[in-house]
């Protein structure tokens, strides 16, 4: 039983805080990966879709300075890395408009 919760595992291993914590991220590290690989794909292969959606743009720029602002804010350095990638996104919209 899961303490306090009154919930029964059955042939599960008790969760643990490091099991929970590496599940989140793998997951958000998914989520990201597939962001940017589509946003690679997209590019790539049509941009004329890129440039007729005027949203994709600020959104993409908006994402990926949201994920820089998390990982200044509560991780250490190393994952800042994601500022290249809202300098590339803003750079490419700036020179494209």
């Amino acid at each position: 039983m899961v303490e306090g919760t009154g919930i029964r595992l059955v042939g599960k291993p008790t969760p643990s805080m490091w099991r929970v914590w590496l599940g989140i991220n793998i997951t958000h590290g998914l989520g990201i990966f597939t962001f940017g690989l589509l946003c690679l794909l997209i590019a790539t292969h049509d941009f004329k879709l890129v440039e007729g959606i005027d949203a994709i743009r600020p959104l993409t720029i908006a994402f990926s300075a949201a994920l820089l602002a998390v990982s200044l804010r509560f991780f250490f350095y190393g994952p800042a890395i994601t500022g290249i990638a809202t300098a590339c996104f803003t750079v490419a919209t700036v020179v494209s408009a």
